[in-house]
């Protein structure tokens, strides 16, 4: 990792193209996840290399077209690691392939975990990799009367997937943190439960929903900062828009960030140390109205050293997405990212947007994009 991180250093200061040097492997054969970023967009996950700038679809097939047939098509949801990337396949109509499936980074290969319809996050813990997915229930007839849910583990060691419930769950499967032994979930039914698992899904105890609450609290505090705002900050790692930002130091002192921001995001959600957000501010309308409008200023603010706070502008026709981040861990290793957008115009004169990456590295504050050159949509974000 240091080396990667060495040479992106060199070659953006030297401004010259990326090249192997030594012995180090080229970009093309090193598949280790400190250096991609993955985004979904539009339902196809893509890989930002922060090395050599390149997006591509996370997809190991080289001779893969990316079409509906493509494993790395509509997917619903993903979930990302150092190593794997776990997906969740299901659109509708119904399409080929459904299912969750596992894509080793190193290795550059994907197998299927469960064949079945689903659209749920999955989790992962240690060599295990859960998640709770809907099953049909029939009449004596044949007739579906009903989906219920079920908990399954998947053992990324021995490839097998494993029924963790015998009886069917209350509802879609979040597990909201791990212990060494335990795991604390939480159901979304026709309510909320909550309640306490080992690893194998067994010895039940109950968790309430205050205590739920009070854990989502303790997680906008860190090293002796409480970040509060107008709107609540969110233990995923964004705030509302238009908002407020304070810090709060052990003393009770408050200290003002932004009087309002275009949201905030967290720069690394499972071992957060700092935040970005985008400055605003409201302006009159031509009614004379007051609207929110967001700044063209990022700023970055460690909490865990206060004297890296960084501010960067936007270049002229670009912007950023702060809050609603889709889909997939936006960091990795001293990197995070925000969604990004640009506005171009071809030879007609017509508009049209890329999308792509904003990323800026928390410890050195070098930042820079990534643009998807591959697609092209228009103001109804339909692909062009």
């Amino acid at each position: 990792m240091k080396k990667i991180l060495a040479l992106i250093l060199i070659f953006a200061t030297l401004a010259l193209p990326l090249a192997s040097c030594g012995e180090e492997e080229p970009p093309e054969s090193t598949f280790v996840n400190d250096r991609f970023i993955f985004q979904l967009d539009n339902y196809v996950l893509k890989r930002y290399d922060l090395v050599s700038r390149t997006v591509s679809v996370a997809c190991p097939d080289p001779l893969c077209e990316h079409g509906e047939g493509c494993i790395m098509s509509k997917v619903g949801t993903a979930t990302i690691t150092d190593k794997y990337v776990f997906i969740s396949r299901n659109w509708r109509p119904s399409i080929s392939n459904m299912g969750y499936y596992v894509y080793d980074i190193e290795k550059n290969t994907i197998e299927l975990m469960h064949e079945t319809i689903g659209s749920e996050h999955m989790y992962v813990a240690g060599d295990y990799a859960y998640f709770s997915c809907r099953e049909p229930v029939y009449d004596d007839t044949g007739l579906l009367i009903e989906r219920v849910w079920y908990m399954y583990r998947y053992d990324l060691k021995e490839k097998k997937l494993e029924k963790l419930s015998a009886e069917p769950v209350s509802g879609i499967a979040h597990a909201v943190t791990f212990t060494e032994n335990e795991i604390y979930w939480r159901f979304h039914g026709t309510g909320m439960e909550y309640y306490i698992t080992d690893y194998n899904f067994e010895n039940r105890r109950e968790w309430s929903h205050e205590e739920y609450l009070e854990y989502c609290a303790a997680l906008n505090t860190v090293v002796g900062y409480t970040l509060k705002s107008t709107y609540g900050a969110s233990p995923e790692g964004a705030i509302g828009s238009g908002y407020r930002i304070e810090l709060i130091d052990e003393a009770g002192n408050k200290e003002l960030i932004a009087e309002y921001s275009n949201g905030l995001r967290w720069d690394n959600i499972e071992n957060r140390t700092g935040f970005i957000y985008q400055t605003g501010d409201f302006i009159p309308n031509k009614e004379g109205v007051l609207e929110f409008k967001s700044g063209n200023k990022l700023v970055y603010i460690s909490l865990v050293d206060r004297t890296k706070r960084y501010e960067i502008d936007l270049p002229e026709n670009a912007w950023v997405k702060i809050v609603g981040f889709q889909g997939c861990r936006h960091y990795v290793g001293e990197y995070t990212s925000l969604e990004a957008y640009v506005t171009k115009y071809d030879e007609n004169g017509e508009k049209y947007l890329h999308n792509g990456i904003f990323v800026l590295n928390t410890k050195t504050g070098e930042n820079f994009f990534i643009w998807d050159e591959s697609k092209k949509y228009n103001d109804k974000w339909e692909e062009i």
